[in-house]
Protein backbone atom coordinates (compact mmCIF):
# COMPACT_ATOMS: atom_id res chain seq x y z
CA UNK A 1 0.00 0.00 0.00
CA UNK A 2 2.83 2.43 0.65
CA UNK A 3 4.70 1.56 -2.47
CA UNK A 4 1.66 2.39 -4.43
CA UNK A 5 1.56 5.99 -2.33
CA UNK A 6 4.77 6.15 -3.09
CA UNK A 7 4.53 5.75 -6.44
CA UNK A 8 1.52 7.60 -7.25
CA UNK A 9 3.03 10.86 -5.13
CA UNK A 10 6.29 10.82 -7.57
CA UNK A 11 3.98 10.28 -10.91
CA UNK A 12 1.66 13.32 -9.59
CA UNK A 13 5.05 15.48 -9.33
CA UNK A 14 5.87 14.37 -12.32
CA UNK A 15 2.87 15.63 -14.46
CA UNK A 16 3.01 18.85 -12.49
CA UNK A 17 6.62 19.30 -13.38
CA UNK A 18 6.24 18.70 -17.31
CA UNK A 19 3.05 20.85 -17.01
CA UNK A 20 5.28 23.76 -15.69
CA UNK A 21 7.92 23.40 -18.28
CA UNK A 22 4.95 22.66 -21.16
CA UNK A 23 2.48 24.65 -22.94
CA UNK A 24 -0.99 23.97 -23.15
CA UNK A 25 -3.05 24.42 -25.95
CA UNK A 26 -6.27 22.90 -27.80
CA UNK A 27 -6.71 20.68 -24.23
CA UNK A 28 -3.37 18.76 -25.16
CA UNK A 29 0.06 19.51 -23.39
CA UNK A 30 2.64 20.48 -25.92
CA UNK A 31 6.02 20.07 -24.64
CA UNK A 32 9.28 22.25 -26.62
CA UNK A 33 12.55 21.00 -25.99
CA UNK A 34 13.93 23.75 -27.97
CA UNK A 35 12.44 26.37 -25.49
CA UNK A 36 15.57 26.34 -23.20
CA UNK A 37 18.06 26.09 -25.96
CA UNK A 38 16.36 29.16 -27.59
CA UNK A 39 16.19 31.20 -24.74
CA UNK A 40 19.89 30.71 -23.75
CA UNK A 41 20.42 31.62 -27.60
CA UNK A 42 18.62 35.13 -27.28
CA UNK A 43 20.51 36.00 -24.00
CA UNK A 44 23.48 35.17 -26.01
CA UNK A 45 22.83 37.63 -28.72
CA UNK A 46 21.63 39.96 -26.14
CA UNK A 47 24.64 40.14 -24.40
CA UNK A 48 26.75 40.50 -27.28
CA UNK A 49 24.97 43.04 -29.21
CA UNK A 50 24.91 46.72 -28.50
CA UNK A 51 22.12 48.47 -28.21
CA UNK A 52 21.79 50.96 -30.26
CA UNK A 53 20.34 53.45 -27.97
CA UNK A 54 19.91 53.32 -23.80
CA UNK A 55 17.94 55.11 -20.94
CA UNK A 56 19.42 57.02 -17.79
CA UNK A 57 17.60 56.55 -14.62
CA UNK A 58 15.42 59.50 -15.45
CA UNK A 59 13.93 58.03 -19.02
CA UNK A 60 16.38 60.32 -21.52
CA UNK A 61 18.09 58.96 -24.29
CA UNK A 62 21.70 58.02 -24.02
CA UNK A 63 23.65 58.45 -27.43
CA UNK A 64 25.82 55.04 -27.90
CA UNK A 65 29.62 55.38 -27.16
CA UNK A 66 31.34 55.97 -31.14
CA UNK A 67 33.79 53.24 -31.57
CA UNK A 68 37.72 54.40 -32.07
CA UNK A 69 39.13 54.69 -35.35
CA UNK A 70 42.01 51.59 -35.52
CA UNK A 71 45.31 53.64 -35.66
CA UNK A 72 47.42 54.02 -38.49
CA UNK A 73 49.80 51.68 -39.83
CA UNK A 74 53.13 51.03 -39.59
CA UNK A 75 53.90 52.48 -43.02
CA UNK A 76 51.92 55.77 -42.65
CA UNK A 77 53.75 56.61 -39.29
CA UNK A 78 56.92 56.03 -41.43
CA UNK A 79 55.90 58.25 -44.02
CA UNK A 80 56.81 60.99 -41.73
CA UNK A 81 52.08 61.29 -41.28
CA UNK A 82 51.28 63.48 -44.80
CA UNK A 83 48.19 61.99 -45.57
CA UNK A 84 48.05 63.38 -49.68
CA UNK A 85 43.69 62.45 -49.24
CA UNK A 86 43.91 64.44 -45.93
CA UNK A 87 45.85 67.31 -46.85
CA UNK A 88 45.38 67.59 -50.17
CA UNK A 89 47.80 67.89 -53.24
CA UNK A 90 48.50 71.52 -54.26
CA UNK A 91 49.87 74.40 -52.22
CA UNK A 92 51.08 77.72 -52.57
CA UNK A 93 53.87 79.28 -51.93
CA UNK A 94 54.91 82.95 -51.36
CA UNK A 95 58.52 84.00 -50.45
CA UNK A 96 60.96 86.87 -50.46
CA UNK A 97 65.05 87.04 -49.68
CA UNK A 98 67.96 88.34 -51.36
CA UNK A 99 70.60 87.42 -53.71
CA UNK A 100 74.40 87.35 -53.37
CA UNK A 101 76.02 87.32 -56.65
CA UNK A 102 78.69 87.64 -58.37
CA UNK A 103 79.73 86.79 -62.29
CA UNK A 104 82.27 84.76 -63.35
CA UNK A 105 84.49 86.45 -66.37
CA UNK A 106 84.95 90.07 -65.21
CA UNK A 107 88.27 90.62 -63.25
CA UNK A 108 86.32 90.99 -59.86
CA UNK A 109 85.72 88.05 -57.00
CA UNK A 110 83.45 87.69 -54.46
CA UNK A 111 79.31 87.70 -53.61
CA UNK A 112 79.61 91.37 -53.16
CA UNK A 113 76.25 92.30 -55.12
CA UNK A 114 73.28 92.32 -53.19
CA UNK A 115 70.10 91.92 -54.68
CA UNK A 116 66.20 91.29 -53.98
CA UNK A 117 64.79 88.10 -54.55
CA UNK A 118 60.95 87.70 -54.08
CA UNK A 119 57.56 85.22 -56.25
CA UNK A 120 55.58 83.08 -55.67
CA UNK A 121 54.36 79.96 -57.04
CA UNK A 122 52.47 76.45 -56.39
CA UNK A 123 53.69 73.11 -55.13
CA UNK A 124 52.14 69.99 -56.41
CA UNK A 125 53.12 67.45 -53.28
CA UNK A 126 52.23 64.00 -55.07
CA UNK A 127 53.78 61.50 -52.90
CA UNK A 128 54.92 61.75 -49.00
CA UNK A 129 58.19 61.96 -50.30
CA UNK A 130 58.09 63.24 -53.74
CA UNK A 131 56.75 66.63 -54.89
CA UNK A 132 57.32 69.77 -58.08
CA UNK A 133 56.78 72.94 -58.18
CA UNK A 134 56.90 75.57 -60.69
CA UNK A 135 57.23 79.51 -59.64
CA UNK A 136 57.31 82.70 -60.86
CA UNK A 137 59.91 85.16 -59.62
CA UNK A 138 61.72 88.55 -59.60
CA UNK A 139 65.66 88.41 -58.92
CA UNK A 140 68.12 90.95 -59.30
CA UNK A 141 71.87 89.99 -60.41
CA UNK A 142 75.05 91.50 -61.19
CA UNK A 143 78.05 92.26 -60.03
CA UNK A 144 80.15 95.25 -57.96
CA UNK A 145 83.83 96.08 -57.82
CA UNK A 146 85.82 95.56 -54.52
CA UNK A 147 86.29 98.39 -52.05
CA UNK A 148 88.93 100.93 -53.54
CA UNK A 149 92.57 100.08 -52.09
CA UNK A 150 93.41 103.89 -52.05
CA UNK A 151 91.63 107.02 -52.03
CA UNK A 152 93.49 107.37 -55.78
CA UNK A 153 91.80 104.69 -57.13
CA UNK A 154 88.58 104.68 -58.60
CA UNK A 155 86.72 101.46 -58.53
CA UNK A 156 82.76 101.78 -59.27
CA UNK A 157 82.50 99.50 -61.29
CA UNK A 158 79.00 97.90 -61.04
CA UNK A 159 76.95 95.61 -62.92
CA UNK A 160 73.09 95.22 -62.99
CA UNK A 161 70.58 92.93 -64.42
CA UNK A 162 67.09 91.70 -63.14
CA UNK A 163 65.05 88.97 -64.53
CA UNK A 164 61.45 87.45 -64.55
CA UNK A 165 61.85 83.63 -63.65
CA UNK A 166 60.14 80.65 -63.76
CA UNK A 167 61.66 77.84 -61.43
CA UNK A 168 60.63 74.50 -62.11
CA UNK A 169 61.69 71.82 -59.44
CA UNK A 170 61.19 68.45 -58.00
CA UNK A 171 61.94 68.31 -54.14
CA UNK A 172 62.27 65.69 -51.77
CA UNK A 173 60.74 65.47 -48.68
CA UNK A 174 61.52 64.51 -45.18
CA UNK A 175 58.01 64.29 -43.23
CA UNK A 176 56.80 68.51 -43.01
CA UNK A 177 60.47 69.73 -42.20
CA UNK A 178 63.11 69.59 -44.77
CA UNK A 179 62.57 69.79 -48.75
CA UNK A 180 66.03 69.35 -50.94
CA UNK A 181 65.34 70.05 -54.48
CA UNK A 182 66.64 70.82 -57.91
CA UNK A 183 66.09 72.35 -61.20
CA UNK A 184 66.17 74.93 -63.75
CA UNK A 185 64.99 78.65 -64.21
CA UNK A 186 64.64 80.11 -67.38
CA UNK A 187 64.40 83.94 -67.44
CA UNK A 188 64.08 86.99 -69.13
CA UNK A 189 66.36 90.19 -68.11
CA UNK A 190 64.03 92.76 -67.88
CA UNK A 191 66.42 95.44 -66.40
CA UNK A 192 70.12 96.37 -67.50
CA UNK A 193 72.55 98.75 -66.25
CA UNK A 194 76.22 98.48 -66.05
CA UNK A 195 78.85 101.62 -64.36
CA UNK A 196 82.63 100.98 -65.81
CA UNK A 197 85.44 101.47 -63.22
CA UNK A 198 85.79 105.52 -63.20
CA UNK A 199 81.44 105.28 -62.30
CA UNK A 200 80.39 106.26 -66.05
CA UNK A 201 77.49 104.60 -67.10
CA UNK A 202 78.07 102.49 -70.36
CA UNK A 203 74.72 100.51 -70.61
CA UNK A 204 73.84 101.81 -74.35
CA UNK A 205 77.33 100.70 -75.31
CA UNK A 206 78.61 98.18 -73.16
CA UNK A 207 82.44 97.47 -73.96
CA UNK A 208 81.55 93.97 -73.85
CA UNK A 209 78.44 93.86 -75.91
CA UNK A 210 74.92 93.38 -74.50
CA UNK A 211 74.06 91.39 -72.21
CA UNK A 212 71.33 88.10 -73.72
CA UNK A 213 68.00 88.65 -72.57
CA UNK A 214 66.90 84.97 -72.45
CA UNK A 215 68.86 83.35 -69.08
CA UNK A 216 68.99 79.64 -68.03
CA UNK A 217 70.42 78.84 -65.03
CA UNK A 218 70.95 75.42 -62.89
CA UNK A 219 70.01 75.26 -59.00
CA UNK A 220 70.28 73.16 -55.91
CA UNK A 221 68.39 74.05 -52.66
CA UNK A 222 67.53 73.25 -48.95
CA UNK A 223 64.79 74.32 -46.99
CA UNK A 224 64.01 74.09 -43.70
CA UNK A 225 60.00 74.57 -42.38
CA UNK A 226 58.72 75.51 -38.83
CA UNK A 227 55.39 74.23 -38.00
CA UNK A 228 54.35 73.27 -41.40
CA UNK A 229 54.26 76.89 -42.87
CA UNK A 230 56.93 79.07 -42.74
CA UNK A 231 60.39 77.68 -43.84
CA UNK A 232 63.88 79.42 -44.56
CA UNK A 233 65.95 78.30 -47.31
CA UNK A 234 69.04 78.38 -48.81
CA UNK A 235 69.49 78.20 -52.80
CA UNK A 236 72.73 77.59 -54.82
CA UNK A 237 72.39 78.79 -58.99
CA UNK A 238 74.93 78.77 -61.68
CA UNK A 239 74.39 79.87 -65.48
CA UNK A 240 74.24 77.49 -68.07
CA UNK A 241 74.24 79.90 -70.68
CA UNK A 242 76.46 82.47 -70.61
CA UNK A 243 75.54 86.60 -70.52
CA UNK A 244 77.95 87.09 -72.49
CA UNK A 245 81.90 87.65 -73.91
CA UNK A 246 84.21 87.50 -70.91
CA UNK A 247 86.88 90.07 -70.59
CA UNK A 248 90.42 89.51 -71.73
CA UNK A 249 92.81 87.69 -68.92
CA UNK A 250 89.77 85.52 -67.29
CA UNK A 251 89.77 81.85 -67.01
CA UNK A 252 86.19 81.27 -68.20
CA UNK A 253 84.90 81.54 -71.94
CA UNK A 254 82.10 84.14 -71.03
CA UNK A 255 80.17 86.09 -67.95
CA UNK A 256 78.20 83.43 -65.82
CA UNK A 257 75.89 84.68 -62.84
CA UNK A 258 77.10 82.85 -59.89
CA UNK A 259 74.81 83.36 -56.63
CA UNK A 260 73.89 82.37 -53.19
CA UNK A 261 69.58 82.73 -52.43
CA UNK A 262 68.45 83.07 -49.00
CA UNK A 263 65.09 83.57 -48.61
CA UNK A 264 61.68 83.20 -46.17
CA UNK A 265 58.90 81.02 -47.65
CA UNK A 266 55.41 80.71 -46.59
CA UNK A 267 53.32 77.73 -47.70
CA UNK A 268 50.04 77.65 -47.76
CA UNK A 269 47.52 74.19 -47.02
CA UNK A 270 46.02 73.04 -44.11
CA UNK A 271 47.81 71.58 -41.00
CA UNK A 272 46.84 68.22 -39.85
CA UNK A 273 44.52 68.31 -36.70
CA UNK A 274 45.46 66.80 -33.52
CA UNK A 275 43.48 64.01 -32.91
Amino acid sequence: MIRCLLTFALVSYFALYMEAQAGYKNGTISIDFHKKKSQTQQDTAAATTLPSEEEDENGNMIAPVKSQKAPKSHAQARAGAYDIHELGIFRGIFHAGFNACQVDGDHEWGYKYLGASFGAGVMARFHPYVSASLEINYSMQGARARLPTSDQVSRRYQVQWDYVEAPVALGAHYRDIVMVSAGLIPGFMVRYKELDYDGINVSKNPPLGQPRQFALSAFAGLHVFIKKHYGLGFIYRYSVLKVRGAQDGTKVDGQYNNLFTFRFAYVLGSVRKHK
